[in-house]
Order: C-alpha cells, then structure tokens, then sequence
C-alpha cells in the first residue's frame, strides 16, 4: 500500500475531532454573541410585544451586520488574498511537478 503523506502516519481522526471541536466552539460562541447582541439592542423576553425600536435594532442586525461583515470579507478577498489566474496555474504547476517528484 502506497503512503498518502511524508510521515507514513494516519492523522484522519485528529483532524477530524479538532474540526469538529472547533466548529462546536464556534457555534456556542455565535449563539453567545446573538443573543448578546439582541440584548445591547433592547430585547426583554419578558415583555409581550417589543417596541418600535427593537424591532428595528432586530431587524439592523439581521440585514444591516452581515452586509457589512459580507462586504469586509469581499474587500479582504479582493485585495489581500493573492490569488490570481497567474497565481493558480502557478500553483498548478507546483502542485503536478510535486506529484511527478513523488512518484
């Protein structure tokens, strides 16, 4: 059997778990911070109908933060992330030259 990595060592499952640990951390942490967010706006369970400007504070971060957030990934993949037609037949060629060195 052909080894698939540099070590000879099967790391699937530690991957695995740390991926999954991180993803459950993320989600406690994206839980934490909606309903943070929600209470900075002036949301109170208790009451039967919130006011005017609680639902605009919900509907502000419902609509208005994740464009601005989708806009700031936009700018930083658009200027600071390297990747260009250049760059990916570049890496292309690194990528099938390594192979070929390989076997």
């Amino acid at each position: 059997m052909k080894e698939t990595n540099l070590t000879g060592l099967r790391e699937d499952g530690t991957v695995y778990s740390i991926y999954s640990f991180a993803r459950k951390v993320g989600q406690a942490i994206a839980g934490g911070i909606g309903g943070f967010a929600i209470a900075m706006v002036g949301y109170d369970a208790t009451r039967e109908a919130q006011t005017q400007q609680v639902l605009d504070g919900i509907h502000a971060l419902a609509t208005l933060v994740p464009a601005v957030i989708y806009i700031v990934v936009f700018l930083i993949l658009a200027f600071l992330y390297p990747l260009n037609k250049k760059r990916s037949i570049q890496l292309a060629e690194d990528l099938a030259e390594r192979r070929y060195i390989k076997d």
